[in-house]
């Protein structure tokens, strides 16, 4: 896990602006009074900018990035937070502006969890009376093989129960493609032991839960499966730039070995941060 320097410097080097008038602008490790006033004035101990736009720091469109912004309103507004319109800026002009809002009296956990929600890298937390503070928030990234799909999707295993819980936390994004997509839709027509299974049903749940992304060239610097069925896994993990690629199969585990550039570990020995 971890970010690239340059995106990490990017954060630091924001400008995280509350519309006002004048509008209200917020760096990192700078001190604003104006901002203590205004929590004091609505009896908060602490604020945190948020946002939804461009998760993981994926360029979304405008569009886009309107519906993530109206979804994380819906969410503060239903929890009574008072929020400050604003947002995120580029002072390099690399990067367009995130719409973001000033999220009042919600506690540092809450926002961590809430941004984690919404795929961000990074939120802004500002206690009253201290600087604003970029708080980082690591996610996994992870791919799964088919069978620990079927797992998920189909048997309810219960060695998944720590996978589900950190996706659902927003502490891991799983990642999958269309040539591993097409295998588990294949496997899912096959009988499936005496469980009923809707292959539609579980494909639509699989699109759900991952995101997809185009993975067209192959990892030249991979090792090779034995299997080479099984290689398409090592590819999207690297093409994923994953940390664990999940698997029960005894070819991919023994990669491990080898020190790919992702770990390769069971369900059962999965655990998040």
């Amino acid at each position: 896990m971890g970010f690239a320097p340059e995106l990490a410097a990017a954060y630091r080097e924001a400008e995280y602006v509350v519309f006002g008038e004048p509008d209200l602008v917020l760096r990192i490790g700078e001190p604003r009074p104006a901002l203590d006033a205004l929590l004091a004035d609505l009896g908060a101990e602490g604020a945190a900018f948020l946002s939804a736009a461009n998760p993981a720091s994926e360029r979304r469109s405008a569009e886009e990035n309107r519906r993530a912004a109206a979804a994380l309103d819906a969410e503060l507004a239903t929890a009574n937070y008072s929020r400050c319109p604003g947002e995120g800026r580029d002072p390099k002009g690399r990067w367009p502006a995130e719409p973001s809002v000033l999220a009042v009296g919600i506690p540092r956990a809450a926002a961590e969890a809430l941004g984690r929600r919404f795929a961000q890298n990074a939120i802004v937390y500002i206690a009253r009376g201290a600087a604003p503070e970029l708080l980082f928030l690591e996610q996994l990234r992870l791919v799964l093989d088919t069978n620990v799909w079927l797992d998920w999707l189909v048997f309810a295993d219960p060695c998944m129960a720590p996978i589900r819980a950190a996706h659902a936390a927003g502490r891991a994004t799983i990642f999958i493609d269309e040539p591993c997509a097409a295998e588990l839709a294949e496997v899912l027509t096959r009988p499936l032991g005496r469980r009923p299974v809707d292959p539609a049903a579980a494909m639509a749940e699989c699109r759900r839960i991952s995101k997809f992304i185009q993975n067209s060239v192959p990892g030249a610097d991979l090792p090779k499966c034995r299997d080479p069925d099984d290689q398409k896994f090592l590819e999207l993990a690297a093409a994923a730039r994953a940390d664990i690629l999940l698997t029960k199969d005894a070819a991919l585990l023994e990669l491990a070995r080898r020190k790919p550039p992702f770990k390769i570990l069971t369900p059962q020995n999965f655990s998040a941060p």
